[in-house]
């Protein structure tokens, strides 16, 4: 996931179009996953502040963390437009779906503390309220909550979820594999790396 999220940030730096999209670190949202009873703001301080200066995330549309709760993935999202959180679990039936909530809502409620303490950033989340639409696309196997996941971050425009399925994973998977290889930060030769997959 965190390999896929530093290609995510690298597309989004280059592309002009709307909504724009700021993805924060897997480690981020796990400390922001804590307790807010025993939560400490200072934990986040950096990578918001980071955010604040490199990516202007105060212009930003929609601020997204990728929640992980015993190997299960969901999707808090800052709606920056529509002033609003919103939470997007591909298994809403789930035997964990007491844990996954109480963490997500963990999630933003840390996030409320964390941004109130960077004077960078020019939103007041206090003030913003809790929606997660009630049609979105939900998993059929309990193995792809993590594309699912990342293919909300895609397809969430702020006020429309784009419709997907099982059958997109599998393109899916070979354009994050492609991605990745093409990667500015990738040392190694594409053409070898694709030619050594090939011979597996």
């Amino acid at each position: 996931m965190t390999l896929y999220l530093k290609t995510f940030k690298y597309d989004e730096s280059v592309k002009k179009k709307k909504p724009k999209k700021i993805v924060f670190s897997v480690l981020m949202s796990l400390k922001l996953s804590a307790e807010p009873d025993v939560f400490d703001p200072k934990v986040c301080e950096k990578e918001f502040k980071n955010a604040c200066l490199q990516n202007h995330i105060s212009k930003s549309d929609l601020l997204f963390f990728m929640v992980v709760h015993k190997r299960h993935w969901a999707v808090v999202v800052v709606n920056i437009t529509q002033k609003e959180f919103n939470i997007f679990d591909s298994i809403r039936n789930s035997e964990d779906l007491f844990e996954m909530d109480r963490i997500t809502k963990n999630v933003v409620a840390n996030i409320k503390s964390v941004a109130m303490r960077e004077p960078l950033f020019k939103h007041n989340l206090e003030s913003y309220s809790l929606f997660t639409p009630l049609d979105y696309p939900q998993q059929k196997t309990y193995y792809n909550c993590g594309y699912y996941s990342i293919l909300y971050v895609e397809n969430w425009d702020g006020l429309v979820m784009l419709s997907f399925g099982e059958d997109y994973i599998p393109n899916l998977q070979k354009r994050i594999a492609a991605d990745l290889l093409r990667h500015p930060s990738n040392k190694l030769d594409p053409a070898h790396q694709l030619k050594l997959l090939l011979q597996r």
